[in-house]
């Protein structure tokens, strides 16, 4: 397409009225992309796709849509300069497509082929790298009544990326620039004389934007963009930013559920907060804000926050409520910020007094940096700014602004110093991510209490380590103490940075238990490897994609389950013998076990010829060694994979040791999340690295890997041993017998998951059972947080791996350890 003429684009604009770029530069080998929304005589959303040195364009009549299930007509227009993609503004009357414009989406895209022979041949297949759209698209001509050739299908495909429109609008979720942030009102608003706002509609069903929409489960929160000062103008409001936990309310005919930013059900750690927040009246209502806990001077405290929810005094608690997302039948989310407060306000007023748990965020309209200052004299944390107009979307956006009246960040405990002075803990050493790895940032050793320090002293005992997992400087290491793996998160107050990143003046806020830890080298920057490939998704077929499985999802929900996840799973799955569960009725009473090959299986399954521990003969097991062997599956009924702790390539070397916790039917979830923890510990002492899922049962896996060195008759008796120990140390809480008269009130160390040719259900595997529960890996300092672990199913678990910044089983293989005869000493074996 290089040289490609612009003529058509030229003859129909006249450069002296209309601000568009006439295109004068030569541009050259390029692959840039842009959606821009066009407000013209109809609204429609223009894609452009840069061929050599033009954008070649289509008109997407009613913009891209994220379901794969949806076509969207792309009918095919004259080619465009490409200084094109950067233009947002208004074409005036009179003028070829007069309107506004605003840059939508943007980014970089890659064809799959040749892409002038893909354009020639009507099927134009590509992936996209935008802020907005990401993944594989296609472009497929259509024949028109006219065969002009310009008519072609915007298509989706099967990937991470695709949703289904009935769950997720990107159109109408994400409706403003790019590039600046305003909404395609504002651009038009821009251009004309500015008219006084009208009045704001107190009835719901006259507000702007309002729509009939029924009760979400759930809506994530709107993200608001650090700045260095708040902006100016009366087009912002302002609040007092506050020192808690993000906090939505979902209120559905007096049944309340309180859910965190990430989407966990915190109702029932939250307590009394819930019943205050039920009395409102209203039948259905989606109110975002910030659970605090206000300190002796009237400021939320995130530190007493955390000291009142590990006391259980919630009648402390307090919920400010600043957004209104949905009320009573109607989706308030398009809404223009002012008249959702207006409604919020009245729908709040009846309930507020001065020592009501649920609060009004009030505001100020304007004089921003006046706001500002006010609050870092009422040693506030901050400012957060929103546009008056804004609509409510589920991102990070340039509408909603925050500014800090002092540093604050999460840093990384690597480790801690010790002082007789002090009463044991004296100062913490902290990280922070950098590029692929951490980078020392000092030591903070003011802000907690002593019971704090207690506290945190036998949490980093349970983590030590030999070695700092970063980098740190010569004259730190000479009063170093003790290292620990690098687990735990801690906010951190700070006034400046030396020249070398050290904290200047830090103060220590307390440990984030509501948002994943950090690892040691996987960042937020670092992207993660791909196993599932586009190829792999297109490969995905399944007959029956409706019928209901054991009462949940479809067939086909299952399948794109795994297509999802397949990037976490593949890594614990692959190369290691595996046994199925299949469902081929979707009756749950039909489910059954397989783990040899048999007729009819997909081509991508491998097999391995194993000894059978059952008639001692040799068998073939059954095993998967990539993305399209997993995702293959899925029309054979598959649904749960059960692996061995051993790869193929050393089938009698296992590099597994599991700790399966199974409680007796009378014990509660958190007696289980506490017998973890302390098992974690005792691995720990004996130089063991513990990691930590979810069965999708009620009980618990603790994964330890161990170098493959080991035969499975010296694990098995090593196992043994450790459950032995445990339930010696402590028989009124453990049980090393399988009788199920031994298990009341206690927790069966099940030891056996370790023998030669047992399983154990795979990390991210479904469970056939009611409502598809998950077998998830997790953070030790995310498992605290788990009230319930039936939370993480085939429906949640995507998005919150999605919205995880790191894998909290990253460094899993290698934390390896060798089992030494002085670990089989301490539990008391002997030789």
């Amino acid at each position: 397409m290089k040289g490609a003429s612009l003529k058509r684009y030229r003859n129909k604009r006249d450069f002296g009225k209309t601000p568009e770029p006439k295109g004068d530069r030569l541009f050259t080998d390029g692959n840039i992309f842009v959606v821009q929304k066009h407000a013209a005589s109809r609204l429609h959303y223009d894609l452009r796709l840069q061929i050599g040195d033009v954008l070649k364009s289509w008109a997407v009549t009613k913009g891209p849509s994220l379901d794969t299930t949806v076509r969207r007509l792309a009918v095919h227009v004259e080619e465009h300069p490409i200084e094109y993609a950067d233009f947002e503004g208004t074409i005036p009357e009179g003028q070829y497509g007069a309107g506004s414009v605003i840059v939508w989406d943007r980014g970089t895209w890659a064809p799959m082929g040749d892409p002038e022979a893909g354009f020639a041949r009507g099927n134009l297949k590509f992936r996209l790298a935008g802020e907005k759209l990401r993944g594989g698209w296609a472009l497929v001509r259509v024949k028109d009544k006219e065969e002009t050739g310009k008519s072609w299908l915007l298509v989706k495909e099967y990937d991470d990326y695709a949703r289904p429109e009935s769950q997720y609008d990107i159109l109408k979720e994400q409706p403003d620039s790019v590039a600046t942030g305003r909404s395609i009102e504002e651009i038009s608003a821009a251009a004309k004389p500015r008219k006084k706002p009208r009045p704001a509609k107190v009835k719901l069903s006259m507000l702007t934007g309002v729509h009939k929409g029924s009760l979400p489960n759930r809506v994530p929160p709107q993200l608001a963009t650090a700045r260095d000062s708040p902006p100016d103008g009366d087009d912002w409001l302002h609040e007092i930013k506050f020192d808690g936990y993000r906090t939505a309310a979902r209120i559905d005919n007096g049944d309340v559920r309180l859910l965190t930013r990430n989407g966990l059900d915190w109702t029932e750690r939250y307590g009394l907060l819930a019943d205050a927040i039920a009395k409102l009246r209203c039948k259905q209502a989606m109110i975002d804000g910030e659970v605090i806990v206000q300190g002796d001077n009237g400021v939320s405290s995130f530190t007493a926050l955390q000291q009142t929810l590990s006391e259980g005094a919630t009648e402390r608690l307090i919920f400010y409520a600043f957004d209104l997302m949905h009320l009573d039948g109607y989706d308030l989310t398009d809404v223009p910020l002012v008249d959702r407060k207006r409604a919020l306000a009245g729908l709040l007023a009846p309930a507020i007094d001065q020592h009501s748990q649920i609060q009004l965020s009030e505001h100020v309209v304007g004089r921003g940096p006046e706001f500002l200052e006010q609050a870092s004299r009422m040693t506030l944390e901050g400012v957060v700014s929103k546009r008056t107009n804004a609509t409510y979307s589920p991102r990070r956006t340039q509408t909603w602004t925050k500014t800090k009246c002092v540093n604050s960040d999460e840093f990384v405990i690597v480790g801690y110093t010790v002082s007789e002075a002090a009463g044991g803990l004296a100062a913490l050493h902290l990280a922070e991510p950098r590029g692929d790895g951490l980078k020392y940032a000092g030591k903070v050793g003011t802000g907690f209490s002593q019971s704090e320090q207690q506290q945190l002293a036998a949490r980093l005992e349970a983590i030590a380590a030999k070695k700092p997992a970063v980098t740190i400087p010569k004259r730190q290491v000479r009063i170093a103490g003790k290292w620990v793996a690098p687990t735990l998160v801690a906010e951190i107050e700070y006034s400046t940075r030396t020249a070398d990143g050290i904290l200047r003046h830090p103060v220590y806020k307390g440990l984030r238990a509501d948002k994943p830890y950090l690892a040691a080298v996987k960042t937020e920057s670092t992207p993660r490897k791909r196993y599932v490939t586009e190829a792999d998704l297109a490969s995905i077929w399944v007959t029956n994609p409706d019928r209901v499985m054991f009462g949940g999802p479809s067939k086909l929900e299952l399948a794109l389950y795994y297509a999802r996840v397949g990037d976490w799973m593949l890594p614990e799955l692959m190369h290691r013998p595996v046994s199925l569960v299949r469902c081929t009725t979707g009756d749950e009473s039909d489910n059954f076990y397989q783990r040899h090959k048999s007729q009819g299986m997909p081509a991508p399954i491998k097999t391995i010829r194993l000894r059978d521990e059952d008639s001692r003969k040799k068998a073939d097991y059954l095993y998967i060694d990539a993305a399209r062997g997993l995702l293959s599956l899925a029309q054979f009924g598959a649904v749960e994979f059960h692996t061995w702790g051993c790869h193929v390539e050393k089938p009698e070397r296992p590099d597994r040791f599991i700790v399966d916790l199974d409680p007796g039917d009378d014990l509660r979830w958190r007696e289980v999340v506490k017998a973890a923890l302390d098992i974690r510990e005792q691995l720990v002492e004996l130089g063991l690295v513990p990691f930590v899922k979810t069965t999708g049962g009620k009980g618990l896996h603790i994964v330890v890997p161990i170098v493959r060195r080991h035969t499975w008759a010296s694990l098995r008796g090593f196992s043994e041993s450790f459950a032995k120990y445990l339930s010696g140390k402590s028989p009124d809480r453990y049980t090393s017998s399988v009788s199920k008269r031994s298990r009341r009130g206690r927790i069966f160390i099940d030891y056996m998951r370790n023998f030669r040719g047992s399983t154990a259900v795979a990390a991210y595997s479904l469970r056939a059972r009611q409502g598809a529960p998950v077998s998830m890996p997790l953070g030790w300092s995310e498992l605290t947080d788990v009230e319930d672990p039936h939370e993480y199913n085939y429906a949640t678990a995507p998005t919150v791996l999605s919205e995880r910044e790191v894998d909290p089983w990253a460094q899993i293989d290698k934390s390896a350890r060798m089992i030494t005869r002085g670990m089989e000493q301490k539990l008391g074996v002997r030789y």
